[in-house]
């Protein structure tokens, strides 16, 4: 019998951070380049991270338009950090441990070039609020740099066509690309320039006095 209360993302208090529970159903899997599920898109925009090294347990546990209960942090308004995946109708569960030495090289794939294409219909952020990735309407996720975030956003607020070529992974779980050159057509394809490196800070220097005693 399915639980008719509504969904919600309910914090709970802890001396140390906050915790929350969101359940809703799986909209999608999170997938890095490399093929590998690290975490899961629910289908009320809610971004449910959680460790790479863990993806074929989680994929074990839960697919998409399963419903899901997930518990961990927020850190975001629509990102959560994973620290327990259940699956309340199997009433198994999944949380974040330690990799083994041997676990990221067993989950991941081999990277291959990939040209995409779409709208993007979410827009991923991380935990300081910067837009570091996309997915597309076609489920395609598009993994850059924050400093770009902003040419994908005016994008997104568009409704434009994206064109991206990069390397990544498409598998049975779904398909990702670290992007290298992007445009609103094949045509205006332009690598992402590299960020720019923050000017360093002057080095602080004592008062002319104590550089004096220093001398003597």
């Amino acid at each position: 019998m399915k639980d008719d209360k509504p969904k919600h993302h309910k914090p709970n208090k802890h001396p140390q951070t906050e915790i929350a529970q969101a359940r809703d159903t799986i909209s999608q899997y999170l997938l890095n380049p490399k093929g590998e599920i690290e975490g899961l898109l629910l289908c009320d925009g809610m971004f449910v991270t959680f460790p790479p090294h863990l993806s074929r347990e989680l994929a074990s546990l839960v697919k998409p338009q399963d419903e899901v209960v997930a518990v961990g942090r927020i850190e975001g308004p629509e990102l959560m950090k994973g620290y327990a995946i259940i699956n309340p109708e199997t009433a198994m569960a999944l949380r974040d441990t330690k990799p083994y030495p041997h676990d990221r090289s067993d989950a991941s794939e081999p990277l291959k070039p990939l040209s995409v294409e779409g709208k993007i219909k979410h827009l991923k952020r991380d935990s300081r609020g910067r837009c570091n990735g996309a997915i597309l309407d076609n489920g395609i996720i598009l993994e850059f740099p924050p400093h770009a975030g902003e040419t994908f956003v005016d994008w997104a607020k568009g409704d434009q066509a994206v064109h991206a070529v990069g390397f990544g992974t498409s598998n049975h779980h779904g398909g990702s690309v670290a992007v290298a050159m992007v445009g609103d057509s094949p045509d205006t394809l332009a690598p992402i320039r590299p960020d720019r490196p923050e000017p360093e800070k002057p080095k602080h220097r004592g008062a002319p006095e104590e550089e004096e005693m220093q001398g003597e």
